[in-house]
């Protein structure tokens, strides 16, 4: 199955469903590759990029829908400028925490097996409107 194919299946879909990120994330340069063990955006030299791991994508996420929900997550990185806030901040925990918002405001898409959500921390207590 051709990753680059898939993953612009995937933001059409998104774009059709979801006019806004679709539209923000159709802006954005991808690049498949190993830099990532699933999937990312981040800056390489000085350029925003998607960084999609091609084994991941069409590897292990078998269904349109989730394909979908992995680039919505990313975008959701990019509106809530998670890229550009990390700072100082222990990039670990941030992109845990990170992933923990964004991965609640994916739906209607289903998340793929082993997303990091709210429900994996049973034990912290957060606010009732979490933002990062």
């Amino acid at each position: 199955m051709d990753a680059g194919a898939e993953l612009s299946r995937a933001i059409t879909r998104l774009l059709l469903d979801e006019p806004f990120f679709g539209h923000l994330l159709a802006q954005i340069p991808r690049q498949l590759g190993t830099e990532v063990p699933t999937a990312g955006v981040g800056l390489v030299g000085g350029q925003l990029r998607l960084l999609v791991n091609p084994d991941f994508f069409v590897g292990r996420i078998r269904r349109i829908g989730e394909r979908v929900a992995v680039v919505k997550h990313e975008v959701l990185h990019v509106v809530l400028r998670h890229v550009f806030r990390v700072q100082r901040r222990d990039p670990l925990l941030w992109n845990v925490a990170c992933d923990v918002v964004v991965n609640g405001w994916v739906r209607p898409w289903p998340l793929p097996e082993g997303a990091v959500t709210r429900e994996t921390f049973p034990d912290l207590v957060l606010p009732a409107d979490p933002t990062a």
